[in-house]
């Protein structure tokens, strides 16, 4: 997290009188990231991207998918760390009757009969491989404890999420004959030709899309086609309906076909899932199934489905969201739109030797050790800072705007340059980062038909900045989340959002039309995707946000044509894919298939100087009088002095300052381990009416100076002082004015909706409003 501190060598003399310490520090007062620069190489062929490793041209390989790979790494001395994946790969078929009309597809109409039929879909998957060919074909293409044979969309590391009971169709060609007969399929009529149930031949070939980026994929997927073709050609005796395994690349015949079009028979892929098994509401929910949408990619529509899905993204008893999401995972077994084929154990190969040893990686639940965590505090033994990492990029980008990414590998990038609102622990917790706290709690407007809605609510930090200098606001944050809306790919999370409301400086409330419990945790990461003074049209007359390729262009160049009003700080010697992450994005050379990023070191920067970190908890703007505070703080993953191994701080005290006058010593005595996070108080205070600067010190016992400083401003004024000058006047009421008659969307007005204009809180800016403000016209 980065902050500013506002001169306080002026009253740490006052410090040392709290405590009595001896030298010695008990955890590394290092910031993160802790590495300079990362490059990301492109190298898709396995073997190759070993060798390179074994070289020394990559330092950092994830993705191992070949047993033969992880023997030589470890045989050279090397770490693989090695963690079962939130994953799994299949066969999507494509289940629509007609491939859809509504992207420009150039095939728009063409018939998918007969895999819009059930029965020919279940023949499929009963006459594909079974548990034990799968873990052959694994074995024979991948090699031993690579991969596990799947047979749900839900694979088994996520726990209660999966349900070990399904059905796995597969190696029952007698069945598959069955199925296709008692379906009114006919392969005698007409020797040699396999008769569909509407009188028609069924077509000679079906296409299977697969990754030619990915050699050992496309092996696996020809396991099914050969599969399939014998089943047809030796059980039915047939000569038509072949299957074909087309290798193509993913990011430009794949990507439009399956996720923009949805013009193809049947396609191979890999997902990357979460602790939650909500994948199955985005993967086969009706409502998912739409261009670039990235969830049903099949078209699969069944009522039941749809319902059962619905509790397992919605729901808030969660039993029954367990229950529906077993149910869902039998009843796709009966629907069939996809064919699974296995889920990965995440194999990641670190160096360890010549010239260096990387050290301080993290493993993350169900992710691996390529995690955030991991890109934060990894570094090289011989130094605890600095130095370069060589990273295997498993692909090459086709787009690196926001708004646009689709590929992991170009997801993996976003993920390095940007940061949520909170975060999860490497054993999936959720703890407070930018937003300090949150609450999740239901909503129902009767006006707007909402019975069971959902409000959520952030309160965060006010001292971030993006890394070209610009600061981060609430303001950023609505903005983010409105721009969210704008793309496919973010449907799942915003197709029920209303709208946001900017309650103060640092408190945030989201509106949904649904009932949910991780509505917080899906919009905590779309909240600071979009910078506004990048991303808002109307700040860049010249230039079109939503399409223009933003990590192409030069942040000067980006920001010629900006008409808002540019901060003193404001620069950035890169490209304008600007962030708030711990890294900046130098450059991506397509040519070279090569990502530099490096370690921001702008204005603001996101580091801390120690891996604990302090905060104030508090609205940011406060009524006159007493006001409650509390005080958070974070160890984003300490590390012992001595030992230098992952270890506790024990947090002695915090001290807080209002403009630099203790308010508040607090004396906690309590061991704060890696990746927790401990809050204090509410600690109460009184506050007149102006602009205070709120400073808490953090100590570690034993140590004389703080481990960390952080301070943030928060206002004491009035509700009714709009623009928080500390004084009720006539550009209130304007303002107040120039929204009258609004309402929150969808109503008539809501373009103007502004909340803050709302002083009574009935959703409706109207004249008791502008009567409230102006009866508290002049000072607060």
């Amino acid at each position: 997290m980065n902050k500013r501190y506002f001169g306080l060598v002026s009253l740490l003399f006052l410090l040392p009188l709290l405590l009595t310490a001896p030298v010695a520090a008990a955890v590394e007062r290092y910031g993160y990231p802790r590495l300079d620069e990362i490059k990301a190489e492109v190298e898709t062929d396995p073997a190759i991207a070993t060798q390179k490793f074994l070289t020394g041209i990559f330092d950092f390989m994830p993705d191992l998918i070949r047993s033969v790979d992880k023997e030589a790494v470890e045989a050279a001395g090397h770490i693989v760390q090695s963690m079962g994946g939130f994953h799994f790969c299949y066969i999507g078929i494509n289940c629509r009757d007609y491939v859809p009309n509504d992207a420009g597809q150039p095939d728009a109409g063409r018939s998918l009969y007969p895999q819009n039929l059930t029965a020919f879909r279940l023949a499929l998957a009963w006459s594909s491989l079974s548990i034990a060919q799968k873990d052959q074909a694994i074995a024979d293409i991948y090699g031993a404890g690579i991969n596990v044979p799947a047979y749900s969309a839900v694979p088994p590391s996520q726990g209660i999420w999966h349900n070990p009971n399904v059905t796995s169709p597969g190696g029952n060609f007698t069945k598959a004959a069955e199925i296709l007969i008692a379906a009114g399929f006919d392969n005698t009529t007409t020797p040699g030709t396999l008769i569909a149930p509407n009188g028609q031949p069924v077509k000679a070939l079906f296409h299977v899309l697969s990754p030619d980026s990915a050699p050992t994929s496309v092996q696996m997927c020809q396991r099914f086609v050969d599969q399939w073709n014998t089943f047809f050609d030796t059980v039915m005796g047939v000569t038509n309906c072949n299957f074909q395994n087309d290798p193509v690349d993913f990011n430009t015949v794949m990507a439009d076909g399956v996720f923009n079009w949805r013009n193809f028979d049947l396609y191979w892929l890999c997902w990357g899932l979460g602790s939650v098994a909500d994948q199955v509401y985005d993967f086969f929910h009706s409502d998912m199934d739409g261009p670039w949408m990235f969830g049903n990619t099949p078209g699969i529509s069944d009522p039941t489905l749809d319902a059962l899905t619905s509790i397992v993204k919605f729901g808030t008893d969660l039993e029954a969201k367990y229950q529906a999401c077993w149910d869902a995972q039998e009843l796709l077994v009966e629907l069939n739109p996809y064919i699974y084929q296995y889920s990965r154990n995440y194999m990641t190969a670190v160096r360890q030797n010549t010239p260096d040893a990387l050290v301080n990686y993290i493993n993350l639940g169900g992710t691996g050790t390529d995690n955030g965590w991991t890109w934060e505090l990894m570094h090289w033994a011989s130094s605890p800072t600095g130095g370069l990492v060589k990273y295997n990029w498993g692909e090459y980008a086709q787009s690196l705007h926001p708004g646009w990414v689709d590929t992991a590998y170009e997801v993996w990038l976003m993920n390095r340059v940007t940061d949520g609102l909170l975060r999860q622990t490497p054993d999936l917790l959720t703890i407070p980062w930018i937003a300090l706290s949150w609450t999740s709690e239901p909503f129902s407007w009767v006006p707007l038909g909402i019975t069971d809605g959902t409000k959520v609510t952030y309160t965060v930090r006010n001292d971030l900045y993006w890394n070209d200098g610009f600061p981060i606001t609430v303001e950023d944050m609505k903005f983010s989340n409105e721009y969210a809306d704008e793309f496919a790919r973010y449907q799942a999370t915003t197709q029920y959002f209303l709208w946001v409301e900017v309650e103060d400086p640092m408190t945030l409330s989201i509106y949904l039309d649904t009932p949910s419990q991780y509505a917080f945790q899906d919009f905590s990461g779309l909240s600071l995707l979009f910078p506004q003074h990048i991303y808002d049209e109307t700040l860049h007359p010249t230039r079109d946000p939503y399409l223009d390729p933003v990590w192409e262009i030069d942040w000067d160049d980006w920001m010629a044509d900006y008409t808002g009003t540019m901060p003193g700080t404001a620069g950035f010697d890169y490209m304008a894919l600007v962030a708030n992450g711990g890294w900046d994005f130098v450059r991506y050379d397509s040519t070279l298939e090569i990502a530099n990023l490096t370690r921001r070191t702008n204005v603001g920067d996101f580091f801390s100087d120690s891996p604990i970190e302090g905060a104030i908890s508090a609205p940011g703007r406060v009524d006159p009088g007493s006001m409650d505070y509390e005080v958070v703080i974070i160890n984003s993953g300490s590390k012992d002095s001595i030992t230098h191994e992952l270890a506790p701080c024990e947090i002695a005290s915090y001290v807080v300052y209002i403009d630099g006058v203790v308010d508040h010593v607090e004396t906690v005595g309590s061991l704060l381990q890696p990746f927790r996070h401990l809050t204090g108080g509410p600690h109460t205070t009184t506050l007149t009416p102006g602009t205070y600067n709120f400073t808490v010190a953090v100590y570690e016992e034993g140590v004389v100076d703080p481990i960390d400083v952080s301070s943030q401003e928060i206002i004491c004024t009035a509700r009714e002082d709009l623009n928080y000058d500390i004084y009720v006047g006539i550009d209130d009421i304007v303002r107040a004015a120039e929204a009258f008659g609004a309402a929150p969307p969808p109503f008539p007005g809501s373009e103007r909706w502004d909340s803050r204009t709302d002083i009574n809180d009935d959703w409706y800016c109207g004249i008791d409003d502008i009567v409230n403000i102006a009866e508290d016209f002049g000072p607060p």
